[in-house]
């Protein structure tokens, strides 16, 4: 549209054109922003300096990098990667495994195919889809964790499948974004497992871990591509985590616990190499004392006097003894596998720290920073998409708020 306006004797020619392309609308200023949580499982912080990731150097050469994301602990990852999205501790938001049994109430929490994973009372705090949602902006979710919870969930949200393929994940996402502007979700997330899955079975030094690198490289081009194709890439704040890193398993450092603890009664909650022990409390001095004399490769605790910098000791399920195998050894039970590379140790040990990069419009240029917490994430994406954050967190975005212009 072109408009003559007669000023002063002079002719003024204003000119107003909008264009529109495959149902993109270029960003306004009073727009609310677009965030895209990409999350590689199991990418250890030093795995994007191999020299394998050109799509993904691009990205940090003309956006943000923080050398290392410290998780939370226990570095699993139904705990990290529901940290993420509530900037709560596990104690706090009540994810403390990946799996764990409720004995109050004669109840169990399962990571894989169950039907728990959809049950709202596991998941404390409020989730960043949860505050956005009460302000008027959707969500759309390709695999997160907390997401497939019944009435509390995304807006739009996918049902987990481990092997759906990565570009039919990535289509999916772009299908949102090209809803109509009152349908489409302003915050999505993205999940992909494969180096988790090949860092656990073949270990982080790998070939296998570099051929996984290569291709989540090769879908984040495809996703760039894509993003590029429909004008969304100049206005998507496009940030990407993980929830731990992977350490190296040397088969000989093998902890019997059913040997050593022959005899005695007791349940284990968590998962290799963290444990806490639920028994009886007349048998409790008994089992302790006796992991007391037995204690090689790891460490022991009785849950009151767990470290205080580990968070891990509120929630009433983590049983009254503490176990945390040393980096490098495990600890083997009947019927479970053993892994060439595990994760869940102690999070001050860097090969549990992960990755953190972010680019977009409302993050700095060429900005690095040494470490960010992953509890600080949630407060950093309520700034970016206008939201109020929950008050009761464990994150600050004063940490954080240097990462936007």
């Amino acid at each position: 549209m072109i408009n003559y306006i007669f000023k002063g004797g002079q002719l003024i020619i204003l000119v107003l054109a909008f264009f529109y392309y495959n149902h993109t609308i270029f960003a306004l200023p009073n727009e609310t922003p677009y965030v895209l949580l990409v999350s590689w499982d199991g990418c250890r912080w030093d795995y994007i300096n191999r020299g394998l990731t050109p799509n993904l150097n691009e990205l940090i050469e003309n956006g943000l990098r923080a050398e290392r994301l410290i998780p939370s602990f226990p570095t699993k990852t139904f705990p990290n990667h529901y940290t993420i999205v509530t900037g709560l501790y596990p104690e706090n938001h009540g994810i403390i495994f990946n799996s764990f049994v409720d004995f109050y109430n004669a109840d169990s929490f399962r990571m894989k195919n169950d039907n728990s994973i959809k049950q709202d009372k596991w998941f404390k705090g409020e989730a960043i889809w949860t505050a956005a949602k009460k302000q008027g902006i959707k969500s759309g979710s390709v695999f997160w964790v907390g997401s497939e919870v019944y009435n509390n969930g995304p807006d739009y949200a996918l049902t987990y499948d481990h092997f759906m393929p990565h570009k039919k994940r990535v289509d999916q996402l772009m299908a949102w974004l090209n809803l109509p502007e009152e349908e489409r979700p302003h915050f999505l997330t993205l999940y992909f497992a494969d180096l988790d899955d090949a860092g656990h079975r073949f270990g982080p030094n790998s070939d296998e871990v570099n051929t996984a690198l290569k291709d989540l490289d090769k879908t984040l081009g495809y996703l760039i591509n894509q993003l590029k194709r429909t004008n969304f890439w100049k206005k998507i704040n496009l940030i990407l985590v993980t929830d731990h890193g992977m350490t190296e398993i040397d088969p000989k450092n093998e902890i019997n616990l059913e040997k050593i603890l022959t005899g005695l009664e007791y349940f284990l909650q968590g998962d290799d190499p963290i444990y806490s022990i639920v028994a009886n409390q007349n048998r409790i001095d008994i089992i302790f004392n006796r992991l007391n004399e037995n204690k090689h490769g790891f460490q022991l605790f009785k849950k009151a006097d767990f470290p205080k910098r580990f968070h891990f000791s509120k929630h009433p399920l983590i049983g009254d003894i503490i176990i945390l195998a040393e980096p490098g050894y495990y600890f083997s039970r009947q019927n479970k596998n053993y892994f060439r590379g595990n994760h869940g140790y102690d999070n001050a040990i860097i090969d549990m720290h992960g990755i953190f990069v972010a680019y977009g419009p409302q993050f700095k240029s060429g900005y690095r920073i040494d470490e960010i917490k992953n509890i600080d994430i949630y407060p950093l994406l309520c700034e970016i998409l206008k939201i109020q954050a929950n008050e009761k967190i464990d994150g600050d975005l004063i940490r954080v708020k240097d990462f936007l212009k």
